[in-house]
C-alpha cells in the first residue's frame, strides 16, 4: 500500500481520465521538472489498476494467485524506479514525497507543490535568458551592432550569440587564399563574416530584420526615396547608386554610403538587407573599435 499511495500512481490514474494530458509521452515533458516521471507514472498506474481490479478479485474471489505473483513485484519495482529517478533528479523533492505519504490528501498537495516549483523554475530560467540576451538593436557605423563589435574573434562572438545556425567557408582567390567564413543566425536574421587575413576577426555584418535601427531609423522595408530622406535627416548625403538587376533578381539595386561604410540593398524598391563593416585608414588598415 506504500506504493499505492505514491503521487506517481494517482497522477497516472488521473491521466487516464483527463484527455488534456494524454500527450504525456512527449519529448517536451522530459525537459520539465517532473516530466520524466510521467512515463514511469503511466506504467506504474496501469500496474496499480491491474493489481486492484484484476489480480485482487482473482485471488480473493476465485483463488487464482498467478496474476498477483506477477503484477505485485512489477508494481513494486516501478515504484522504486520512479523513487530513484526522483532522488537522482532533485534530492530536495524526496523529502516532500516522504512528507506527503503521511498526509491524507498528500497526492494533491504534492501535485500542487510540484506545479509551483516547476512554474518558479520556468520563470527563473526566462529571467536568466532575458538578462543574458545580447543587445543587438542599434546599427553602429564602423563599430558593429549593439554588443557585437568589429574585431571580435569567433570565440567571443560564439560566447555572445551561441552557435550559428549555418556556417559557410568562402575563398575569394583562385589560389585558395583570402579565405572567409560566414555565420548565419536565423532567429536574429543576422549574418557575420570573419576573414583569415584579419586573424579571423569579425569584419562584416548583414541584417534583414526591420527591428534593427540606425540612429533611430529602421532601414529595412523603406523605399529608396524614404531611406534617402531619412539618411539626409541625420546628415548622410554621400549616396552612390548602382543597379545590380539580373534576370533572376530583377529590380535588385544598391545604395551605398562611404561615410557610413554601409550598403543598403533593395529588391522591388524596398530595402531588404543592410551590410556594413569597420572604417579604414588611408593606408587601408582597419580601424578596430575600442
Amino acid at each position: 500500500m506504500f506504493a499505492g499511495l505514491s503521487y506517481v500512481n494517482l497522477r497516472s490514474v488521473e491521466l487516464l481520465f483527463d484527455h488534456r494530458d494524454l500527450g504525456f509521452i512527449h519529448e517536451k515533458h522530459f525537459t520539465s521538472s517532473i516530466g520524466g516521471l510521467r512515463p514511469l507514472g503511466f506504467f506504474e498506474g496501469v500496474s496499480l489498476l491491474i493489481l486492484i481490479f484484476v489480480s485482487m478479485p482473482l485471488q480473493y474471489i476465485f483463488g487464482v494467485t498467478i496474476v498477483s505473483a506477477i503484477i505485485v513485484p512489477i508494481h513494486g519495482a516501478l515504484f522504486l524506479i520512479s523513487f530513484i529517478y526522483m532522488i537522482m533528479g532533485d534530492r530536495r523533492r524526496v523529502y516532500i514525497v516522504l512528507l506527503k505519504i503521511q498526509l491524507r490528501y498528500g497526492p494533491w498537495f504534492l501535485k500542487l507543490l510540484f506545479q509551483k516549483l516547476s512554474l518558479f523554475e520556468t520563470q527563473h530560467l526566462k529571467q536568466r535568458r532575458v538578462i543574458n540576451k545580447p543587445i543587438l538593436r542599434d546599427i553602429l557605423a564602423g563599430k558593429g551592432l549593439g554588443d557585437l563589435k568589429f574585431g571580435m574573434d569567433r570565440d567571443a562572438v560564439k560566447a555572445l550569440l551561441g552557435e550559428p545556425d549555418e556556417k559557410e567557408q568562402l575563398s575569394y582567390a583562385e589560389d585558395g587564399n583570402d579565405n572567409s567564413e560566414s555565420w548565419h543566425y536565423d532567429s536574429y536574421e543576422l549574418s557575420l563574416s570573419f576573414d583569415e587575413e584579419d586573424d579571423w576577426r569579425l569584419v562584416a555584418i548583414a541584417i534583414t530584420a526591420r527591428s534593427y535601427q540606425l540612429q533611430g531609423l529602421q532601414p529595412i522595408r523603406l523605399t529608396k526615396e524614404q531611406l534617402e530622406e531619412e539618411l539626409e535627416a541625420i546628415g548622410v548625403t554621400d549616396f552612390v547608386f548602382e543597379d545590380h538587376s539580373t534576370d533572376e533578381s530583377p529590380a535588385h539595386e544598391l545604395l551605398a554610403s562611404d561615410s557610413l561604410a554601409m550598403n543598403f540593398w533593395f529588391d522591388e524598391d524596398k530595402c531588404s538587407e543592410v551590410q556594413w563593416g569597420p572604417f579604414y585608414n588611408e593606408d587601408d588598415s582597419v580601424i578596430w573599435p575600442e
